[in-house]
């Protein structure tokens, strides 16, 4: 999401300054949970339903999962300082997680057993 912006801001006709931007990446910079997913909510029977299972994205859905377990395992809100990102490769899911920004843990699984790593990976934090 935050590559959007930086495309809206470079391509803007209003954007007279230069600016200078710079990716992070996040195994330096660990970010919130579900940060840049975007998510459309429906109720289950509705017409729309249908439409959004079509664009959905089954891999962004399991790290959305897996991402969203870790500040609920913790009790957390969003005063914490919590992150948690997954990546997908082929079967497997890595997920890298913290409570507090300092103790930094990542761990991997087949991706039918993400909430168990998120259950484990928390319980080491």
């Amino acid at each position: 999401m935050g590559i959007i912006a930086i495309y809206t801001v470079l391509y803007s006709d209003s954007s007279s300054e230069e600016f200078s931007f710079t990716a992070f990446d996040s195994a330096d910079f660990l970010p919130a949970a579900c940060q840049g997913i975007i998510a459309i909510e429906s109720r289950k029977d509705d017409q729309i339903s249908h439409i959004i299972n079509q664009i959905s994205d089954r891999n962004t859905f399991y790290a959305f999962e897996t991402e969203r377990r870790v500040p609920e395992l913790l009790g957390a809100d969003c005063t914490m300082r919590v992150g948690a990102y997954a990546e997908i490769t082929g079967e497997k899911i890595r997920l890298t997680a913290s409570k507090d920004c300092k103790k930094i843990l990542s761990a991997e699984a087949e991706i039918s057993d993400r909430f168990r790593l998120a259950e484990e990976l928390v319980s080491r934090l």
